[in-house]
C-alpha cells in the first residue's frame, strides 16, 4: 500500500489506452471489498485478486486506497439524474428517486455505509469524499434550485442547502441506518412538505 494523501483523482494514463472493462472489475471489486468487508481490508492486493487483474494494474491507475474509492465514489455519483422538467416539483422528484434507485441496491448501501464510517476518523478520506463525490450531488441539487429561481418559483435569496439538506437526508437515513424503503410515494411526500415550508403549494 502506498503512503496516503490526499488525492481527488486516478493518476493519469500513457500508452495504450486503458480498457474500461478492466476499470469496472477493479471498482467492481472495491465495491464489494468495502461492502463485505470494510475498508480495513481494502488492499491493492485483494481487490487486484478479486478483479482478476495483476496488482501493477491496479496501482498504474490509483496512487493510494483513496484515490480508488473517490473514483468509486464518483462512478456512483455519476449515476444521479438532473432533467429539466419546468418545474422545481418535477425536478427534485426526478433527481431524488433517481437517488433513491441507487441507494437501493444493497451492495451500494453497504459500500457508502463502510466509507462513511471510516470518514468518521480518516480525516483525508473525508475531505477527498467531501470535496469530489459529495460535491458533485450538491452541484445537481444547486443546478435544480438555480434553475427555480431563473423560472421565479422560488425567491433567489433562498438557503437551496438548507432545503437540500432536508430533502436528501431522510435518503441518507433509510439507506444507511434503518435500511427502510424509499419509493416514489415517500419522495413525493418530502418534496411537498419542503415546498410547502417555501410556500409553494400545488
Amino acid at each position: 500500500m502506498t503512503t496516503e494523501s490526499t488525492p481527488t483523482k486516478p493518476s493519469s494514463a500513457r500508452g495504450r489506452p486503458r480498457s474500461e472493462s478492466v476499470g469496472e472489475a477493479i471498482r467492481l471489486a472495491a465495491r464489494q471489498i468495502l461492502a463485505s468487508e470494510g475498508y480495513d481490508a481494502l488492499t491493492f492486493e485483494a481487490v487486484a485478486a478479486r478483479a482478476g487483474v495483476a496488482k501493477s494494474t491496479v496501482y498504474r491507475r490509483y496512487p493510494d486506497r483513496i484515490a480508488l474509492v473517490v473514483d468509486v465514489g464518483n462512478s456512483i455519483a455519476d449515476l444521479q439524474l438532473d432533467r429539466d422538467t419546468g418545474s422545481l416539483r418535477r425536478d427534485l422528484i426526478v433527481a431524488l428517486v433517481h437517488t433513491s434507485v441507487v441507494f437501493d441496491d444493497g451492495l451500494t448501501a453497504a459500500m457508502l455505509a463502510a466509507i462513511v464510517g471510516q470518514m468518521a476518523h480518516d480525516p483525508a478520506l473525508a475531505q477527498a469524499i467531501r470535496g469530489t463525490v459529495m460535491a458533485r450531488r450538491i452541484a445537481v441539487m444547486e443546478q435544480i434550485f438555480r434553475r427555480a429561481i431563473e423560472r421565479g418559483e422560488v425567491p433567489a435569496d433562498i438557503d437551496w442547502w438548507v432545503h437540500s439538506q432536508r430533502l436528501v437526508g431522510p435518503l441518507f437515513m433509510r439507506a444507511l441506518l434503518t435500511r427502510e424503503p424509499i419509493g416514489a410515494t415517500l419522495i413525493e411526500q418530502l418534496v411537498d412538505l419542503e415546498l410547502k415550508s417555501i410556500g409553494i403549494t400545488g
